[in-house]
């Protein structure tokens, strides 16, 4: 009879072949040599067709051909039945792996599942996202309680800090305990900023209790991993777009600046950075661009290109009125719908003289018509938009 030990990685699945487990009978084909086991207390064994269910017998001839696997455990008891025999019991060891990573695995630890809170909160890291407890697995279980996993932190987190019973954790002592995780002494308070993701780097390895070295072994089982934080919104609601001015008008053919009047977000839970805007649909009249580029469009921008001036209209086509369609995200919400009014004014030519306008002295004021302003609007173009950039120095203008 042939049993070799089996090993595989922590949690999951291998074939138990006849270069494991084989045994024979002289008066019994494959068919009839019956392994007969007893359940694995930290696993099970399963047939290939059905391994949701666990099985106690199987065949000489189901191993040969590979129907038969197992589930993570450490040592299987069995005996052979054969129709003119009944072996004693054996014992098929399960070597577990820490060596090597496990393709269906992200983490070679028990649990490194990650952390998520909202922007300067605090939370703890236990166990339930952060567990090296199977290293101790490599020790019989009553030495287990003399020993402890380190966690040599080798790369602090960038946006935030970690504390072990509310003390920063520090270059000067760079390290936590698996009992930290278990008594929920450690944590990581995030800074604040508008960052969404952080992280640590970490090797754990097993250690006496009565040692105090954090240098990793030269022998043993040392795992380098990260520990990745995600940064939510701290804020229930989507960003709303505030605008102060509902239309843009731009003269034709000119470059406008889109300002924090059109365009701007109220009570950001986010940086100006991360408020996105996607340019859902163009109007007919122009489009928008980077203020360094203007002949080229753009379909995204942020918050902060607005804020600095960065984005501008360009006038280039029709002068029907149209509206641009833009939708906003901060990242954590679905993104919220808007729209700016485009009005493309009429445009005006100079007239060679124009008409000096005359004040009655009695009266003090007089009527401003189209023959005294020095731009007339092209027959047939509607309504034109004047501005008054500097007013007359005895007297302001008014509107009647």
């Amino acid at each position: 009879m042939g049993r070799d030990a089996s090993k595989l990685r922590e949690g999951t699945t291998a074939a138990i072949g006849p270069h494991i487990l084989s045994a024979e009978d002289e008066d019994s084909p494959a068919e009839e040599v019956t392994y007969s086991i007893q359940p694995p207390a930290n696993g099970k064994v399963v047939l290939r067709s059905a391994p949701g269910a666990e099985v106690r017998r199987f065949t000489q001839a189901q191993i040969n051909n590979g129907l038969i696997l197992f589930v993570h455990q450490d040592a299987i008891r069995f005996r052979v039945v054969a129709p003119t025999t009944i072996s004693d019991s054996f014992i098929l060891l399960v070597l577990i792996s820490f060596e090597a990573k496990c393709p269906q695995r992200s983490t070679q630890l028990w649990r490194n599942a990650g952390l998520q809170l909202s922007r300067a909160q605090r939370a703890e890291i236990d166990t339930l996202v952060l567990d090296a407890s199977n290293l101790l697995s490599q020790i019989p279980v009553p030495e287990r309680a003399a020993h402890d996993v380190v966690f040599l932190v080798t790369g602090l987190p960038a946006h935030g800090q970690l504390l072990v019973a509310g003390v920063p954790l520090e270059q000067s002592r760079p390290f936590f305990l698996q009992s930290d995780l278990a008594t929920g002494r450690l944590a990581y308070a995030h800074g604040g900023d508008g960052t969404s993701e952080d992280r640590f780097r970490f090797k754990a390895w097993l250690r006496p209790r009565a040692q105090q070295s954090i240098r990793p072994p030269q022998e043993g089982v040392v795992i380098s991993e990260a520990f990745n934080i995600t940064v939510t919104s701290s804020s229930s609601k989507p960003p709303q777009v505030v605008k102060r001015q509902e239309v843009l008008r731009v003269p034709p053919g000119s470059v406008v600046t889109l300002s924090q009047e059109y365009l701007d977000v109220a009570d950001p839970s986010g940086s100006p950075e991360e408020m996105v805007y996607s340019i859902l649909q163009r109007p007919l009249a122009g489009h928008l661009a980077k203020a360094h580029s203007p002949q080229e469009p753009i379909n995204r921008f942020t918050q902060a290109d607005v804020n600095a001036g960065h984005v501008v209209f360009v006038a280039t086509g029709s002068h029907a009125p149209g509206s641009l369609a833009l939708s906003l995200s901060d990242g954590h919400h679905p993104p919220t719908s808007t729209s700016l009014e485009i009005e493309v004014l009429p445009a005006v030519s100079t007239t060679a003289s124009p008409v000096l306008l005359e004040v009655p002295q009695d009266l003090n004021r007089a009527v401003v018509s189209q023959h005294h302003l020095l731009g007339t609007a092209q027959l047939g173009v509607g309504n034109v938009l004047y501005r008054i950039t500097s007013d007359p120095s005895s007297s302001p203008c008014r509107g009647q």
